[in-house]
């Protein structure tokens, strides 16, 4: 490209790539990271406490539904529209705002679970869940909430790397931390403690990498924050911590409501697959963090918001979907390799789990886009219809099929609902055409490698089964993607443009764009 006045096109796909990829590679390795912890907990407990460890987390999470109040939403969207804007001198003021709003909360909620913490206990005491871990999970709560509402400040300052290092070791901290405290006589105890220290890591390192990111805008400083600029922070954030309550309450209450009719083992075996589903999460997730700023920077420059929506929407499923088909078809070996076969209905719930959150997708990413148009109280609208629906079906489902329903009301269902919903919205609210065409070619290219990978499971050799897998798809995809009309010549130029001048990603770009091009060609 020539110099002088940027294309902007260009650049925040470049900027959107360059971050990706750089999270990417952070996100894959503290997944494997967080898997070896998986494995080691998971191992080390057994079924039975590790549905005991289960059910706190559950109900720490179900404590602290508004995750982290919508903060980290609010500094993702603001702080890159005040970078696109050339009005930086303001972040200082979003960051201390945003702050001053999430830490009484994050203690407030820590002291509701501690002083309720007997009455909690003497609820499950068919599982035997100690009143000290219900304490010890309500710390966690708190430093879960701090954490989470850094790091996605970084994200839109465009510190990809930065957010690498930290997640990586975030998942060390864990892992080194959960393996002493088990191995120490702590048991469960230890795993949580083991999640609160890997927070406070987390926690200072954000900080680290937040002064540094600020250094050019003359540094990290808390800023007394106005009344107006609370007022903004309270009225973009109050409608996603609803949000984030009505999902995560209803998420949470499903294995609530597990721990009253279900056995420890059971839920062992659910808290198993609802881990593994954490992981892959990570990369779902990762895609939906950066889509938000990108977006928001769109919306700033007003280019093409519609075609630009749909391509970031079809990018995202072609980039997700082969991660998810892999893990549905191969949860059999994946689960006994990584846990043993003691989980043995943890497979059956991972795969069932998957295919859910898949069906969710569009439904997921075209949420950042209203939140991006800051109709925060449409997305809260639409998720309390879906919430109601989820939780009459876990009412009535949980007690006949136990897990089986609770996968069925919240990932099934719940896709469903939220794709009918969220969908129609981009069109009711901002007459953009979804093209649903263009999304069910991707989805039908994964199907199809599901079914060619199918056969690799008649191998049952666990690990065998996992790198033939892995080899077989990522060969296959790209002629796939090819056939079904997903992959054209525009795909192979947005890859080259997006990823020019970014070191190693670019000649992976590379390589992948001449082995599609013959298929495109054929």
């Amino acid at each position: 490209m020539k110099r002088g006045k940027p294309d902007y096109n260009e650049s925040l796909g470049k900027r959107s790539t360059r971050v990706l990829s750089s999270l990417f590679v952070g996100r894959f390795i503290a997944t494997i990271i967080a898997g070896i912890t998986f494995i080691v907990v998971a191992r080390l407990l057994g079924p039975s406490d590790y549905g005991i460890y289960t059910l706190a987390v559950g109900i720490y999470s179900f404590i602290g539904a508004v995750g982290h109040f919508g903060i980290g939403t609010y500094f993702n969207k603001h702080i890159s529209e005040q970078i696109y804007k050339k009005e930086p001198q303001k972040i200082n003021e979003i960051l201390s705002s945003g702050y001053s709003i999430i830490l009484p909360i994050a203690t407030l909620l820590m002291l509701i679970g501690i002083l309720s913490s007997g009455f909690i206990s003497s609820y499950f005491k068919s599982q035997g869940l100690p009143q000290a871990t219900v304490i010890l999970a309500s710390i966690v709560l708190f430093f879960s909430m701090i954490y989470g509402s850094l790091y996605p400040a970084l994200v839109s300052f465009g510190h990809g790397k930065s957010v690498a290092y930290i997640l990586i070791l975030v998942q060390l901290a864990y892992l080194f931390a959960s393996l002493v405290l088990i191995l120490s006589g702590f048991g469960y105890n230890g795993a949580l403690a083991g999640l609160m220290i890997s927070y406070i890591v987390g926690t200072l390192f954000c900080f680290y990498f937040l002064g540094k990111a600020m250094h050019p805008f003359g540094g990290l400083k808390f800023v007394k924050p106005s009344s107006k600029s609370l007022k903004q922070v309270m009225h973009f954030s109050l409608p996603i911590a609803a949000n984030n309550f009505v999902n995560n309450a209803t998420l949470n209450f499903g294995t609530i409501l597990l721990g009253i009719y279900a056995t420890s083992v059971i839920l062992g075996s659910y808290g198993a697959a609802t881990r593994g589903l954490n992981m892959l999460q990570t990369f779902y997730d990762t895609v939906g963090v950066i889509l938000l700023p990108t977006f928001s920077a769109m919306i700033v420059i007003n280019k093409r918001i519609g075609a630009a929506f749909n391509k970031a929407i079809k990018y995202a499923l072609i980039i997700i979907l082969p991660i998810m088909v892999y893990i549905v078809v191969l949860s059999k070996p994946l689960m006994f390799f990584l846990i043993t076969n003691k989980y043995s209905l943890a497979p059956e719930y991972l795969s069932l789990m998957s295919i859910g959150i898949a069906l969710g997708l569009p439904a997921l990413y075209s949420s950042a886009f209203i939140v991006s148009k800051s109709k925060v109280l449409t997305v809260l609208k639409y998720r309390v219809i879906s919430s109601i629906i989820q939780l009459a079906a876990l009412i009535y489902l949980v007690p006949h099929m136990r897990a089986i329903g609770a996968i069925i009301s919240l990932f099934v269902i719940g896709s469903i609902i939220n794709n009918f919903l969220f969908l129609g919205g981009i069109k009711k609210l901002f007459g953009i055409n979804v093209e649903l065409a263009n999304l069910a070619r991707v989805f039908l290219a994964n199907i199809l490698l599901g079914l060619v990978m199918l056969p690799v499971i008649l191998i049952k050799q666990n690990i065998v089964d996992l790198l033939f897998g892995f080899i077989l798809g990522f060969l296959v995809y790209p002629i796939l993607l090819a056939l079904s009309g997903v992959a054209n010549t525009e795909f192979l130029n947005d890859i080259k443009r997006f990823t020019r001048d970014i070191p190693f990603v670019e000649k992976v770009a590379n390589f992948i764009v001449s082995y599609l091009d013959y298929f495109v060609r054929v």
